[in-house]
Formats: structure tokens, C-alpha cells, sequence
């Protein structure tokens, strides 16, 4: 449960970064955008309420403000990207199986983070590329973490390069647009991926702990949406 918490940081910082080109806003606001679309994705299927942060930007016109959507599908893009790699990480022969324990690959990843901020050189646009990919790999790397303890959790201890290479495939499964939390769809690709590890009954009561993780950010975005009123009416036109 405790991984919630860099999740949403990891995010949120990811979330601004994007967002630099058009205009600036502070980590907790950021934050705040982050929760308040975790709140809209309970009641919309896909994550489609993440779409909702495009609109809480404060770019003055609502012209600009539905141009901002590019930011959206710049976000969920990096999230296909860094799933697709750290699933054939997983999946590929050529990866020792040291390096696929989470807790050694997330070392990798914050060292890796930690150089390029270092290491960069030149203005910031050079430098947003490979500090964006690291982030999501990172946020998908805490993710994938997540579930793993979860199965733990529920008596299921497959080897960490098993996992790392099911689990994307079931998330992928949760995003379609046809339930809510991804529930049903999920919970029948993890039975089916992990058929020969665990049984139908104890892979549903991991789904089940898998949906937390839109339950959990969402009702802490219900706070936020209570106190949210919309940019152009509360600060007014703000120059970026």
C-alpha cells in the first residue's frame, strides 16, 4: 500500500515535466491534477479521466486548454512504451535473472535517473526526452513491483521474470473499454496467465487487490475534485 505514495509522486513529476512546454505549475499542483483524474477514472472506463488533467491547466483560453490534450496521449503513449519494455526485458533470454528481482532493476532506474540529471548538458529540451523515459520507466517499474507483492501476498510466488513478463499483458487486458477498474477483464487474463501457477479462486483475490489500485488514488481525488473550480474562473488568464 506504502507504493502508492512514489507512485503518485513519480507521476505527478512526470506529469509537470510534460506539461513544461506549455505552461509551468508547482509539484502540488501537480499532485493535485495527478488525484483529481484518479477520481474521474472511477467512473470512466480506459483511464479516459486522466484526460480530464488537459483541462485544469491554467492556459486562460478553452481553445488551449483542449489543445493541452496532446499532453494526455504524450503521457499514456510513454506508459505503452515503458510497459512494452519492461515486458520484453522480462520476457528476453538475454536478461539475467538478477537484473529482473525489482528491487535491482528500480536501483538501476534511479541511478540511471540520477545520471542523466547529472550528466545533461545543454537547455532542458535536450535533456526531457531521456528524463521523461526514465520516469516512466520507473513509475511502471513501482507498478509492476506492486503486483508482485500483491501475489505475494496472496501465497503466489512466481519467479520474478515470470511475472514481470504476465502481469503487462493483464494491465494491457484491464485498459479495455468495455468494464470499469478493469475489472473482469483483468482478473480473467491474470487466471489465464497464471494457470499453471496458482488457482482460479486465489488469482481473483489478487484481481481484486490489482483494483485497489484505481480505488485507492481515486477517493483520495474526491477530496480534490470538492475543492477544484476551473482555472479560468478562479486565476484567471495566466501567461506561460
Amino acid at each position: 500500500m506504502l507504493l502508492f505514495v512514489p507512485q503518485i509522486l513519480v507521476s505527478a513529476i512526470r506529469w509537470r515535466l510534460f506539461v513544461a512546454d506549455g505552461c509551468g505549475i508547482s509539484l502540488v499542483e501537480s499532485v493535485r491534477q495527478t488525484l483529481t483524474a484518479a477520481a474521474w477514472n472511477l467512473a470512466l472506463p480506459s483511464k479516459l479521466g486522466d484526460f480530464s488533467k488537459a483541462a485544469m491547466l491554467p492556459l486562460g483560453t478553452l481553445k488551449r486548454r483542449a489543445a493541452a490534450t496532446r499532453f494526455v496521449v504524450y503521457e499514456k503513449l510513454a506508459d505503452v512504451a515503458a510497459l512494452l519494455a519492461l515486458y520484453g526485458w522480462a520476457s528476453s533470454p538475454l536478461a539475467p535473472n538478477r537484473w529482473t528481482q525489482p528491487g535491482g532493476g528500480l536501483l538501476v532506474l534511479v541511478a540511471a535517473t540520477a545520471l542523466i540529471g547529472i550528466s545533461g548538458r545543454g537547455s532542458f529540451r535536450l535533456r526531457q526526452a531521456p528524463m521523461l523515459a526514465a520516469l516512466s520507466l520507473t513509475l511502471w517499474s513501482l507498478h509492476l513491483l506492486q503486483f508482485d507483492l500483491f501475489m505475494k501476498s496472496a501465497g503466489v510466488f512466481s519467479p520474478c521474470d515470470v511475472t514481470l513478463s504476465r502481469i503487462p499483458l493483464a494491465i494491457f487486458a484491464g485498459l479495455l473499454p468495455i468494464s470499469f477498474w478493469g475489472l473482469g477483464t483483468r482478473d480473467a487474463a491474470l487466471v489465464w496467465l497464471f494457470a499453471d501457477s496458482a488457482p482460479a479462486s486465489t488469482m481473483a483475490v489478487i484481481g481484486a487487490l490489482a483494483s485497489l489500485r484505481y480505488v485507492i488514488p481515486g477517493l483520495a481525488g474526491l477530496a480534490m475534485l470538492r475543492g477544484f473550480s476551473h482555472p479560468a474562473l478562479s486565476r484567471g488568464s495566466m501567461p506561460t
